[in-house]
């Protein structure tokens, strides 16, 4: 069963039987401290619908330990839910207004026979997007902030967010604190949006978001999902 909101109040909804969803080891993250709400998402049913019960399980329980790392490191202010609809799609409450944060985890493709006649040059890391440390003021958009650090284990990420708090109003999409790094053979994305009606930024600071991708537990989610890639399902 899964702690669902509905109408602003916390409901309990058992798992639905899935389709013919990939097969997996069944192997199921231990639980998160507490329950975090999951709030409902017209095409939530249709996105579980297509994945097997041990799928679901195993899904639910990953997002929930999910929202756990993020609760950790943000203000005791902020409350984090996950959204029904699709695997990546997570939500912060702050001053009244709810922000959506997408984390986005792929694998690191490299094209290994380049067509004949191509050259591979080598990039340069400076604008690189997968940069592991900041990118120099002068080879970043204006006003963009940023902080690093190394991760365990090896390599580094960096966080970009807005330097000002007088910057004009966010249009939609406009983004807060904003990492994508790659760490092992996965490409990982984590990024917190602007409030769509609003358009206020969300109230998160860069080095809050950098402990967020540098925690040892989410880096083992990480890992984790490396393991069970088929827990992704559709969309984020």
């Amino acid at each position: 069963m899964a702690a669902v909101v509905v109408g602003g109040a916390a409901v309990w909804r058992p798992w639905e039987s899935g389709g013919s969803g990939p097969a997996d080891d069944g192997a199921v993250l231990a639980a998160a401290d507490r329950v975090y709400p999951v709030l409902s998402d017209p095409y939530g049913d249709r996105y579980n619908a297509k994945l097997s019960p041990t799928l679901i399980r195993q899904r639910e329980a990953f997002r929930q330990r999910v929202a756990e790392v993020l609760q950790r490191h943000l203000p005791p202010t902020t409350a984090v839910a996950i959204s029904e609809a699709t695997f990546g799609d997570y939500r912060i409450t702050a001053d009244g207004r709810e922000y959506r944060v997408g984390l986005n985890l792929d694998t690191v493709r490299v094209a290994k026979h380049p067509p004949k006649g191509v050259v591979h040059l080598v990039p340069d890391m400076s604008v690189d997007p997968y940069t592991p440390w900041c990118r120099p003021p002068d080879k970043r958009e204006k006003d963009l902030g940023c902080v690093d650090g190394p991760l365990p284990g090896g390599g580094a990420v960096a966080v970009y967010f807005p330097a000002r708090t007088d910057l004009p109003a966010a249009g939609v999409g406009t983004t807060g604190p904003s990492a994508v790094f790659r760490y092992r053979d996965a490409q990982v994305g984590l990024t917190a949006f602007a409030h769509p009606e609003s358009r206020a930024l969300p109230p998160i600071t860069g080095d809050q978001w950098l402990a967020v991708v540098r925690d040892p537990s989410f880096l083992e989610l990480v890992d984790y999902w490396r393991a069970h890639p088929t827990i992704k399902g559709h969309g984020w």
